[in-house]
């Protein structure tokens, strides 16, 4: 794996500076839910297929979903209103590479791999009955590094559903595993007060270990002076958890049983471009 840095699918975590600086509360509230419902929230494929609802009916409306209040309706009342929890909605899109093919240079066979289109969520405790539906269209519509995500996309897309869990405090900043916690990191330089998180997958993602991740935090929190042993002995550190669920557009139709932008193009009646459906989505 080559240890280049790429676009990071937390970098709206910084809009939430509220819940970023409130995340030792957050710890103990989130804790606090899940011993009152005696259950740790588990991301589920149903998550992700109401994210999936939830756009096409703000992208195409009734014509694509009739029943999607009702039907929305009934599955967030199998959430319990209790349950809490930090979380992150991310979208991603499929994109298509050629190879070429031996010395013709003639296209073989496609790659195909998602891209980040748009992630945005929550490091404060929040009701997944509400939140969960929140930012699926805030991740989609308002993420600020991209345009907002076009009806001619939604057949490209994979969602994420994130629900972050298990917050605990480690006995120094290096305590803590790689691919399995998140990290949230806090300290005090000059009676200035900074902060930063990676969710569990960062960190593995770009090939580091325990301490160049929390010196790549460090300077995501605005310090740029050298990092000595004693600056990280001085540093609080909280790890928790990852709950992860993903769902294609392909694998969502599956699960609803019929096609939801078909569905739309027939209520319609449009005429696709030359090329059928697959020109007028762009695909």
């Amino acid at each position: 794996m080559q240890n280049r840095t790429k676009k990071s699918p937390t970098i709206n975590e910084d809009q939430d500076k509220a819940g970023v600086s409130r995340i030792r509360s957050a710890t103990k509230e989130s804790n606090d839910s899940a011993i009152e419902s005696r259950d740790i929230p588990v991301a589920t494929p149903e998550m992700c297929h109401y994210c999936f609802d939830v756009i096409i009916n703000e992208l195409l409306g009734c014509d694509a979903l009739p029943n999607h209040d009702e039907r929305s309706s009934a599955f967030l009342q199998t959430i319990p209103n209790t349950m809490q929890c930090p979380l992150f909605v991310t979208w991603d899109k499929r994109v298509l590479s050629n190879k070429s093919s031996g010395i013709s240079g003639r296209s073989g066979i496609s790659d195909v791999s998602f891209r980040l289109r748009g992630c945005i969520g929550s490091l404060s405790p929040l009701k997944l009955c509400t939140a969960l539906g929140d930012y699926a269209l805030t991740s989609a519509f308002r993420d600020t590094r991209f345009d907002p995500i076009a009806s001619h996309e939604i057949m490209q897309l994979k969602v994420w559903v994130s629900l972050l869990v298990k917050y605990e405090e480690c006995d120094d900043c290096l305590d803590w595993e790689v691919g399995k916690h998140g990290i949230f990191i806090s300290f005090t330089v000059d009676s200035n007060n900074h902060n930063a998180t990676y969710l569990p997958e960062v960190a593995s993602s770009q090939g580091w270990t325990n301490k160049e991740a929390i010196e790549s935090l460090v300077r995501k929190a605005g310090y740029r002076m050298k990092i000595s042993d004693e600056f990280l002995a001085g540093i609080k550190c909280t790890r928790y958890q990852s709950s992860k669920q993903d769902l294609t557009y392909a694998s969502y139709v599956i699960l609803k049983g019929h096609d939801p932008v078909q569905a739309a193009l027939h209520a319609r009646e449009l005429k696709p471009k030359k090329g059928g459906l697959r020109s007028w989505l762009n695909l």
